[in-house]
């Protein structure tokens, strides 16, 4: 569901802080979940942001029941027991068809189900290979890294800047290239899991799952956009429409052809993470007007994450 409003969504959040974190030594921390990654949580409590490890939480749990039923798919597909992560994000867009994070994931565990009987055949194939380069006395370790498949079959050179993957190289004419990804972008996500602290091998494995031949990735994008020097309310200066989806934030909901927005690549369904070098996680809808008004005649900044499907090269070049 996607909706204006003229309140923060910190405002929203705030209003109701009702997730739950209860951690190992028995204490519960209330506050809202507002990114979760593999390792760690950062909640958002009445006295501001904090990161709060997994290995020291005993148990999350969601003001929403969707977003229970997707830590449940979470944890079962983090197991690789993608059955019952299917159910349970299933389960959780019945209840809420709009839920991204449930909606990826289950995208995901579907391309993986489906694909487990050519996923057995390669397997079989590999065993095979690794058989006949032994006997001709080829070490199996020899064989390109992660990294370089990743670059020959997907067609990305990756950079850890930070703690932050970013995209240091597209290769002409690849899968990437092809979706448009430009140097620079940051991977922000893969089938809908932010994998900003992981490792990079476990990154490698996951662009290059050999059971799935489609990848869905998030870029995060920063963009100037020019404001035009007239009368008029901000979506008219910069020729887009914004408006909050309830679980994902601020997001672009109508972009003008051949306007500004449109000229400097913002799309329908970005969805916007900062605003004149601002986060809008909790800026007020009014001050976005206002931070975009004020800068007729001139640029502003915006970056956004957009999500990029790619079919993957496999050997001899092809898709």
């Amino acid at each position: 569901m996607i909706f204006a409003i003229s309140i923060s969504f910190f405002g929203m959040l705030a209003s109701s802080p009702a997730d739950t974190v209860i951690m190992r030594n028995g204490q519960k921390v209330k506050g809202v979940v507002v990114e979760a990654y593999k390792d760690r949580i950062v909640l958002r409590t009445i006295g501001g942001e904090e990161q709060i490890f997994k290995q020291n939480i005993k148990d999350v749990l969601y003001d929403l029941e969707e977003q229970n039923l997707t830590s449940v798919a979470d944890f079962y597909l983090d197991s690789e027991r993608y059955e019952q992560a299917y159910y349970y994000y299933q389960k959780a867009l019945e209840i809420n068809p709009d839920y991204k994070r449930a909606r990826d994931g289950l995208k995901y565990t579907s391309a993986y189900l489906s694909g487990t009987g050519r996923r057995e055949k390669i397997s079989y194939i590999q065993r095979l290979n690794a058989e006949r380069l032994g006997r001709k006395g080829v070490i199996i370790s020899d064989v390109r890294n992660e990294e370089q498949q990743v670059r020959d079959r997907i067609g990305l050179v990756l950079k850890d800047v930070k703690g932050a993957y970013q995209i240091e190289e597209v290769i002409p004419n690849s899968p990437a290239d092809r979706a448009d990804i430009k140097k620079g972008d940051i991977l922000a996500a893969i089938w809908g899991r932010p994998i900003r602290y992981m490792q990079p091998s476990e990154v490698f494995q996951k662009l290059l799952d050999p059971g799935i031949m489609e990848v869905q990735i998030t870029i995060k994008r920063t963009y100037e956009v020019e404001v035009d020097n007239f009368p008029g309310g901000y979506a008219n200066l910069i020729g887009a429409k914004m408006g909050y989806m309830e679980m994902e934030g601020l997001v672009v909901e109508e972009v003008s052809e051949g306007g500004p927005a449109d000229m400097a690549g913002v799309r329908p369904g970005d969805i916007v993470q900062t605003i004149g070098g601002e986060s809008v996680r909790y800026m007020p809808f009014r001050d976005i007007e206002r931070a975009i008004i004020s800068k007729k005649g001139a640029s502003i900044s915006l970056t956004a994450d957009r999500d990029v499907v790619m079919w993957k090269r496999f050997k001899g070049g092809k898709i």
